[in-house]
């Protein structure tokens, strides 16, 4: 049963048991033979003169507060004495500590506590509730609306909180033994879930912590009261459960009944402000029958009869649909060009690596057919590559030419288990043959912490410049280019210096900083300077594997070894190749199993027992001798190093890079050929790197920040119904947040230059490995990203991944199921890449597939009359719409809702639709979280209707969980005006003829003025479509436990009918649809 209405069937029994109905009582009489102070080892009620006294029969344990944000404070709340309140932390950690107070591995235990969740409580952090010190673990924290206990080593979700600003009642009950025990939560009285362990629980004395975790960085801390903390020694009972919680059992009720109350006012405002905007338009039944519900709410919203507030908010709520089911209406302007969007704008981030995860062949170096086939469908506008993190250590000049005479590539998470070098037989001009072929546009990572300018520019004249040109001498790379098979120029415009480059950790595990966090001034100096860079004790490298195995010595002859962060090797052709060191001479020094060699200039000069090596400062190579000529390092001695190495940064390279351009330009101008663009973007997402590439004055150098807005982890699963719905809606939140994180950035860029833009070149549901990830639900997830960066100006918008593995896990790179074409292994290496795999594709993929194939170049304004929210607080619907040259007008529609079809009207300013054709694409699938796979590629497939529009709007019937693409054709004699002059007289006749047949997607606007109800009334009252800022929240009404007897089963029976959706209704004011 969902919680409100256990909530509302609870509250329901306790109001007739108060007005004399006879009703079984909520709470359970304790029986005579239970002692709710029978185990009770502390309790603290935070009253008295000593409110930290244990008032357990056995006092024995003790609790002290520490932290300055918390603190015994007389509760807001009547029913309850003192409270121990929890403030914003402070400075350290605040938390109450219950010394030896706990084993969670060793007997049987149960906490019991009143907790209030303060709305300041950032409610997607990790809050803890409940906390062991020493080895012990999480007993229980909050996040995202639900609680989870990590007793056993592991996060196992439990149960829902009520919300915010509410009292609920907390109990966990821990029962067995170490190797098989049982976790119970219940909320309010009622059981939420048991779950059986079988490890993880740690037999130890220790700490029990109210508030905070025993690191005060790792999650965050509890905001709000707690009061009447409990400590059991056994398991409490269900009974006994529900006798603490009818303690205080009646402020829960009134909380409730004040909480529907609240609901109805609320709802009863934002059904007056939709009658208003309709008052223009003529009378229908649903406007008639609205007011009327609304006049009904009016009347008993003040009463205490909680049935009568409930049937009224039902009666409301169906009546308010039924009115927006006829009167929501799209208002699409077509002389408003927001902006201008090229084909490239829908991609994808592609990795070159594993020969392409699959896809690519290395016996016929080219692309799997069955891939190419889906890639082709998807129509993808865009393909990032080398790809992200993979393409950090990526050095292009190895990955050309023949197959044979190519390098491995380092991965960049080179030191993982097992990670070594990449065949990189999806080579540079593989990729960029590929995306010609399939009409696709090449955008370029490159990798910052591997090249440097000169080497960047080699690029450029490699991918752009005409063959006869050669823009910075040495060698012409354009020849280069034509030799290796490709005479024409690639023409990339779109480059990307280094993946995710302000991101710390482990070198070679988890950090992408590389080298940069190695010179004075820290990662973000090095990012944008360059500057030297040195080290001490770091192991080397062999030229093509970075693993740490690959340092130690095997007791061969003349052996080489390769110093990590070298500069690639100079072009051999250019004017400064004699001066160009790889490192800095002077600086090397080498070391044997601790033991420091010596460095010769010639190891034919060394004797055979002489610890020596040589050093070629144009490669950063480091030999070792022969054993005749200079010793062999032992077996098992791992080599180490100590260099430095001046390196580029950014502003070097962005500059070397645009010159190069310049130079291309310059040549192609004086032969008649057209000049091309080129725009640099930083990796380096921060804050700081706006600010010091303005106080430095190097604006100029680069053209917008790489964002990669990834959700995190939604709170639930596939494992239930609810706990789809909680990931399905949780992610959705998670997405709007992080298009809010987006446009802070793209206001403080454009606070000093108005050309600076968001580049999204990944984004995603990520790190979940779930399969809710594979499913519908991405897919709407990516449809609302798209149209929110689309509207914050990203030049190309881009999913991650092209292409994964099909499997229920991750790799060091992050989870596969986050690809949009997965790759099944039917005999294939998922090592290597090699051998042979199937494909198909996921339903993401036709979010491209709708938007390439069916959108127009031009965005256009458009705003919905009212908007509607779901009861997590996301809004239910978000709209783009475009044109196109020849006049056709389109609409991506994304509606959340996962009950029933809903309809919209379509008005275009200034143009009568009548006898337009109208083709409507739907992606919706049997539920929000079906998936395809290899033998159903089909179960969430496009569905295509076409129809001739009745009335003067057009009206789409949208499907639940569905991402529906509209286009409207031009009118015959429109061309590319996008505009027509409305008929003189709007046609009324009340029952047209309904077109496009029994399964069309296409309906008449219905009877009445075909412009349809709900007509705004100028631009006041409607919200620019699309949006998901300022949404107007609605809390949920808390949970108490199922009522008991037949009364109130009677009484549940009668409204069970409570929609489980909540359906916030506003209009939003003319000046934010300005601004945006």
């Amino acid at each position: 049963m969902k919680r409100k209405e256990k909530a509302l069937a609870l509250l329901l029994s306790a109001v007739c048991a108060v007005q004399g109905v006879g009703v079984l009582p909520v709470q359970a009489e304790v029986s005579a033979a239970v002692s709710l102070e029978e185990g009770l080892t502390g309790y603290w009620n935070f009253d008295g003169g000593d409110p930290m006294a244990n008032l357990a029969p056995e006092a024995s344990l003790t609790a002290s507060l520490s932290g300055s944000a918390v603190s015994v404070q007389p509760s807001e709340d009547e029913g309850f004495g003192n409270v121990l309140r929890f403030g914003e932390r402070q400075g350290e950690s605040a938390k109450m500590t219950v010394a030896s107070g706990l084993n969670s591995g060793g007997g049987d235990f149960s906490v019991s506590l009143w907790v209030n969740n303060s709305p300041a409580q950032n409610g997607s952090v990790k809050t803890v509730v409940l906390q062991q010190t020493g080895n012990g673990r999480t007993l229980l924290y909050r996040q995202n609306g639900q609680y989870v206990t990590y007793i056993s080593a592991a996060d196992v979700a439990m149960g829902s909180s009520t919300g915010s600003d509410v009292w609920e009642h907390l109990v966990l009950v821990k029962t067995g033994e170490p190797s098989a025990y049982e976790v119970t939560l219940y909320v309010n009285g009622e059981e939420e879930s048991t779950k059986d362990l079988s490890s993880g629980a740690v037999n130890a004395v220790t700490d029990l912590l109210i508030g905070a975790h025993k690191n005060a960085g790792d999650t965050g801390q509890f905001v709000g009261d707690v009061d009447e903390l409990r400590l059991y020694n056994r398991a409490l009972s269900q009974e006994e459960v529900q006798a603490l919680y009818a303690e205080h059992e009646d402020v829960v009720l009134e909380q409730q009944i004040q909480g529907i109350r609240d609901e109805l006012s609320a709802l009863i405002q934002r059904a007056e402000e939709l009658c208003e905007q309709g008052e223009e338009d003529p009378a229908v039944p649903e406007r008639d029958a609205l007011t009327a519900a609304i006049d009904s709410a009016k009347e008993v919203l003040e009463s205490t009869d909680a049935s009568a507030v409930t049937a009224a908010l039902d009666a409301l709520k169906n009546a308010l649909d039924e009115y927006m089911d006829v009167s929501l209406t799209l208002t699409v302007d077509p002389q408003d060009v927001t902006r201008e969007i090229d084909d490239g704008i829908f991609g994808i981030n592609h990795r070159y690596a594993f020969n392409g995860y699959g896809s690519f062949d290395p016996e016929t170096m080219q692309i799997k057919e069955e891939f190419s086939q889906l890639y082709t469908q998807a129509g993808f506008g865009s393909l990032r590559y080398p790809g992200g993190t993979i393409s950090n250590l990526f050095n292009w000049k190895d990955t050309i030419g023949p197959k044979e005479e190519r390098v491995a590539q380092i991965h960049g998470f080179y030191n993982n288990s097992g990670q070594h070098g990449i065949e990189p037989n999806f080579g540079l001009d593989e990729a960029a043959e590929f995306t010609r072929e399939h009409d696709s546009e090449l955008v370029y990572v490159y990798a910052l912490a591997r090249g440097d300018a000169d080497d960047a520019a080699d690029l450029i004249e490699y991918l752009n410049a005409e063959v006869g040109s050669n823009p910075n001498g040495g060698t012409a790379w354009a020849e280069v280019r034509a030799a290796n098979g490709h005479e024409a120029p690639y023409n990339v415009r779109y480059f990307e210096i280094g993946n995710e480059m302000n991101q710390g950790g482990a070198d070679g595990t988890t950090a992408q900083t590389y080298w940069i966090d190695d010179v004075p001034g820290g990662a973000l100096t090095g990012y944008i300077n360059g500057g030297t860079a040195s080290f001490s004790g770091q192991y080397v490298v062999a030229k093509d594997d970075w693993n740490q195995t690959a340092s130690y010595s095997d007791g061969t002859a003349d052996q080489t070894f390769y110093l990590r962060y070298a500069r690639v090797e100079r072009d051999e052709k250019a004017e400064d190749y004699a001066s160009f060191t790889a490192v800095n001479k002077g600086s090397v020094k080498i070391y044997a199993g601790g033991t420091q060699w010596t460095e010769v200039p010639d190891l034919e000069t060394a004797g055979a027992d002489a610890q020596v090596y040589s050093v070629d400062y144009k490669t950063g190579a480091v030999h070792f001798g022969d054993g005749t000529h200079g010793a062999i390092p032992q077996s098992g001695q791992q080599i180490t190093a100590d260099y430095s190495v001046d390196r580029d940064g950014f502003v070097q390279i962005s500059q070397a890079m645009r010159s190069t351009m310049d130079q291309i330009n310059e040549y192609n101008s004086g032969n008649g050929l057209a000049e091309k663009e080129i725009h640099i973007y930083s990796s380096f997402e921060t804050e700081g790197f706006v600010n010091q590439m303005h106080e430095s004055g190097n604006d100029d150098l680069y053209d917008g920040l790489t964002i990669h807005p990834y959700s995190g982890t939604p709170a639930g699963g596939s494992s239930t119904e609810e706990s789809r719905k909680t990931f399905y809606y949780d992610a959705m939140l998670k997405g709007d947040a992080k298009a809010a994180d987006v446009e802070n950035y793209v206001t403080l860029m454009q606070k000093y230059d108005q050309t600076k833009v968001p580049v999204i070149s990944e984004c995603g549901i990520f790190r979940s490995t779930d399969t809710m990830v594979r499913s519908q639900t991405h897919a709407l997830y990516i449809a609302r990203a798209i149209m929110e960066y689309v509207r914050l100006g990203s030049p190309y918008i881009q999913k991650h991944c092209l292409v994964d593995w099909y499997s229920e896990g991750a790799d060091s790179l992050g989870p596969t199921q986050q690809a949009v074409i997965q790759a099944v292994s039917t005999g294939g290496s998922t090592a290597d890449g090699t051998g042979e795999f199937r494909f198909f594709s996921t339903p993401s993929a036709s979010v491209f597939e709708m938007l390439n194939g069916s959108f127009g170049d031009q965005v256009i304004s458009s705003s919905l009359n009212y908007e509607q929210q779901l009861d997590s607080g996301v809004d239910q619907y978000s709209v783009m719409t475009s044109k196109d040259a020849e006049g056709n007008i389109y609409a991506a529609i994304v509606n959340l809702n996962l009950e029933g079809e809903n309809k919209m009207n379509i008005r275009i300013e200034g143009q009568n639709l009548t006898g337009r054709t109208m083709e409507v694409q739907s992606l919706s699938g049997d539920s929000f979280y079906a998936e395809n796979t290899l033998d159903h590629p089909d179960n969430v497939k496009i569905d295509r209707s076409e129809a001739e529009i009745g009335g003067t709007d057009a009206v789409v019937t949208l499907a639940p969980h569905s991402f529906t693409v509209v286009k409207i054709h031009a009118a015959q004699d429109e061309g590319g005006s996008g505009t027509e002059e409305p008929d003189p007289e709007i046609p009324t006749d009340p029952d047209p003829e309904k077109p496009g047949g029994e399964d069309s997607d296409v309906e008449d606007p219905g009877a009445g003025d075909p412009a349809g109800p709900g007509k705004p009334s100028g631009a006041e009252g409607s919200q620019n479509a699309g949006s998901s800022a300022d949404a107007g929240k609605d809390t949920d009404v808390p949970v108490t436990g199922e009522g008991r007897g037949l009364a109130m089963f009677a009484i549940l029976c009668i409204f069970s009918g409570m929609g489980a959706v909540y359906l916030g209704y506003r209009r939003v004011k003319t000046d934010k649809i300005k601004n945006e």
